[in-house]
């Protein structure tokens, strides 16, 4: 268990944050704790500037794990499954993303964009009732589906 002051020491070493596939450079500060234990009922408030938001792909408002992975913070989970249709018709297999924390996607192989490390595809991020078409960066897991249905 590590708990929140050696949580906070421990960004100081690290020089980037990735998520999914993506790095990038950052600098760490940090800010009096505000009563967050860091469990996953009361998760820490990690505060990223707009730009590092928009080129790691990160949704506002939603619950991300962190883990400390080499000099990066990684920022997670995001999984995928590619499918023969971009269109899910249900929740059962993504039912508890909303405790779990992190961003599921399906998306047709045809939509990975290589040279930018990212994907396009239907993305649940465990806050809504309803996937919504998005880019995000290339997931650490990817599921080969052949349809996604999930009811």
């Amino acid at each position: 268990m590590l708990y929140l002051k050696e949580f906070v020491e421990k960004f100081y070493t690290h020089t980037s944050i990735q998520h999914g596939l993506l790095h990038v450079p950052c600098e760490i500060t940090t800010k009096k704790g505000s009563g967050e234990s860091g469990e996953i009922d009361s998760p820490l408030t990690l505060s990223v500037s707009k730009k590092i938001m928009e080129k790691l792909y990160l949704f506002q408002g939603v619950k991300y794990q962190v883990i400390f992975q080499g000099s990066s913070i990684k920022i997670g989970p995001l999984t995928g499954m590619t499918v023969s249709s971009d269109k899910p018709t249900g929740m059962n297999r993504v039912r508890n993303y909303h405790r779990t924390g992190g961003i599921f996607t399906v998306f047709k192989k045809s939509n990975i964009d290589w040279e930018s490390k990212t994907v396009k595809g239907r993305v649940y991020t465990g806050n809504e009732t309803e996937w919504k078409l998005a880019t995000v960066p290339l997931p650490d897991v990817i599921y080969q589906g052949q349809s996604f249905r999930m009811n």
